[in-house]
């Protein structure tokens, strides 16, 4: 086979993998699977997927980037659709679903907000500890025990802060994924979409707070020498 055969049946191959994760599907040993709402998370992610991987590749073969993208992204959608599709399992009507994600959203909102704020405090008092620490090290009047300590309290309370993020940003995906549903219903749940959209870039605003919290962290504890 020669290469140019060899390169046009691979394009073939990328061209039907992207076109199978943006047609609301996730790509599985046995094909592709579909079904409204984890169709929904799909196609989301895919779309989204397909765009960062091809922006995101140096080379000239964006197609493969784009490909890898998509079903990545398709994958995280999915899932996401998924756990819509147990939580309206739950409730008698889309209504109640709706207003019950509507109000989980902003419940999660006020929490973040309060361990962003109480995050950005400890962070503050960790930060003078350490310096203090370090100080002291230097000149000999602290030992690596202790400052072997503090970088251990600050790494937990990092990784704590981590595991928060990770939630936050699933949760994130979720409720992306309902305001899509509730988007494609046009006037007739605009009032809906209108308060979940609200709560949903107020989330990406405290996602984006904890993120940089996280990164503080990690920078505070590297200014430990030893």
């Amino acid at each position: 086979m020669s290469v140019q055969s060899h390169n046009l049946i691979k394009s073939r191959t990328l061209k039907v993998l992207i076109s199978c994760s943006l047609a609301s599907t996730l790509v599985i040993s046995s094909g592709c699977v579909t079904n409204s709402t984890e169709g929904e998370g799909a196609v989301l992610g895919a779309l989204a997927g397909a765009g960062i991987g091809a922006l995101a590749c140096k080379g000239k073969d964006k197609a493969k980037c784009a490909a890898i993208g998509a079903a990545v992204g398709g994958g995280l959608g999915y899932a996401a659709g998924k756990v819509v599709a147990e939580r309206q399992k739950q409730y008698a009507s889309q209504e109640d679903f709706y207003d019950a994600q509507i109000r989980q959203t902003a419940q999660l909102n006020q929490k973040l907000a309060g361990e962003n704020k109480s995050l950005r405090a400890s962070i503050k008092n960790d930060q003078r500890q350490l310096a203090s620490i370090n100080a002291s090290y230097k000149k000999g009047q602290a030992s690596s025990q202790q400052l072997m300590a503090a970088k251990s309290t600050m790494d937990q309370k990092r990784l704590n802060a981590e595991k928060q993020l990770s939630e936050a940003k699933q949760e994130l995906e979720v409720q992306q994924t309902v305001l899509a549903d509730l988007k494609k219903q046009g006037t007739a749940q605009a009032n809906r979409t209108k308060q979940l959209e609200k709560q949903v870039n107020t989330l990406q605003g405290q996602i984006n707070d904890l993120q940089q919290n996280v990164s503080m962290m990690a920078s505070s504890t590297a200014t430990i020498n030893l």
